[in-house]
């Protein structure tokens, strides 16, 4: 916890659960359907069931800790496959309208980078036979800058459609045209110096590629060739200010 007379600040540990999204699947020529859906699931669940490493992968004890007690050993590659589900999404790419199958199984293991090697390999794999095209695992998955997720777009973000979200303005349109107020002026004296631009207000400032800072004792940066003793901020009492939460 961290408290400020204005603010409190709670953190407490959490554990990010394993998500139930694999891969997204493109290839198959047929449109976004509750029945393609469904057909698409039953091409990837039979083409893993019929791959031997994957079968000795989802059997080995150190990566099944999600499967639950009552499934019997035998039956652990059918369970697992039962849990495939698809869901298309429709994407333009390169001014065309593509369909695209999401699909998501239930994590066998709670350990991120077992399900993550788990989806390296699926997506090293091509899903078929099917007469509508054979599905190609996209390599690279998409980042949703909006939510993070990586199963859509940003442009196709289901929380654009929450009320007041980005493209929906919650702010009434009266108060759309409010202005803010003007910046006081500022008594700037005028740049006499034709050469080059001057600041009318000089302050020590590093220099990159010059000839050091603008008082005594600069260095200079990359080829520079600072002609003091040392910077002007040597001789600076710099605050420790992290001291304050040794302890945590």
């Amino acid at each position: 916890m961290l408290a400020t007379p204005d603010l409190t600040f709670f953190a407490f540990p959490t554990d990010i659960p394993v998500s139930k999204y694999l891969m997204t699947l493109v290839g198959f020529v047929i449109p976004a359907s509750a029945e393609n859906e469904a057909l698409v699931a039953d091409i990837v669940r039979k083409r893993l069931l019929a791959i031997p490493d994957f079968i000795s992968w989802v059997s080995a004890e150190a990566n099944r800790d999600n499967i639950p007690n009552q499934v019997r050993f035998e039956d652990i590659p059918n369970f697992i496959t039962s849990t495939i589900t698809a869901s298309a999404i429709e994407v333009k790419e390169q001014g065309e309208t593509k369909t695209a199958f999401r699909i998501y199984m239930l994590p066998l293991s709670n350990n991120h980078d077992t399900i993550d090697n788990l989806t390296i390999y699926l997506k090293n794999n091509t899903y078929y036979p099917s007469a509508r095209g054979i599905g190609r695992p996209k390599k690279a998955d998409w980042h949703c800058i909006v939510c993070r997720g990586c199963d859509h777009p940003t442009g196709l973000c289901p929380f654009k459609k929450v009320p007041g979200f980005f493209d929906n303005d919650p702010i009434a349109e009266d108060k759309k045209t409010m202005q803010p107020p003007p910046l006081p002026p500022r008594d700037i004296p005028p740049n006499t110096n034709r050469s080059r631009a001057t600041d009318p207000y000089p302050h020590p400032s590093p220099g990159y590629g010059g000839r050091g800072y603008a008082g005594r004792g600069g260095r200079g940066g990359r080829g520079g060739r600072g002609r003091g003793r040392g910077s002007p901020y040597s001789g600076y009492d710099w605050p420790t200010h992290h001291d304050n939460y040794k302890g945590w």
